[in-house]
């Protein structure tokens, strides 16, 4: 039944958790934790080049659900993993700087684009003054 409501081949599925070293029921439980595809997160990991378990820590270290950095992620038009970078880079927590970005009016990529291009003192004080 889970096999069925997954989409995807129970054989399949043993397989690739023997391969990821961890347990078939945990790997259940967080995709249905989750809700969304197991096969289509996994896919989506391989595609960043790292390993669904770290994909799943980072989630949990950076306190919120791995849908909605999936949805924020394409909203802004970021790669995940560069956003995570970045994020530890200026020892900001991505949810604060999301927070920050919609408190003043600005896309992602320009805040982001802001610290790269200025120190960081300077770019607080411009936004601080809202000058941008």
């Amino acid at each position: 039944m889970l096999t069925l409501k997954l989409d995807f081949n129970f054989l399949a599925v043993v397989m690739l958790t023997l391969k990821l070293d961890f347990n078939f029921l945990a790997v259940v439980m967080l995709t249905l934790k989750l809700d969304f595809n197991f096969l289509a997160v996994f896919m989506w990991s391989l595609n960043l080049g790292f390993h669904f378990l770290d994909v799943v820590m980072l989630t949990l270290k950076l306190g919120f659900h791995f849908l909605s950095v999936v949805m924020l992620t394409f909203k802004f038009g970021l790669h995940f993993l560069s956003v995570v970078m970045l994020t530890f880079k200026f020892g900001l927590h991505f949810l604060a700087v999301v927070m920050l970005t919609f408190k003043f009016g600005l896309h992602f990529l320009a805040v982001v684009k802001l610290a790269t291009n200025a120190d960081t003192k300077h770019f607080m004080l411009g936004v601080a003054r809202r000058d941008y």
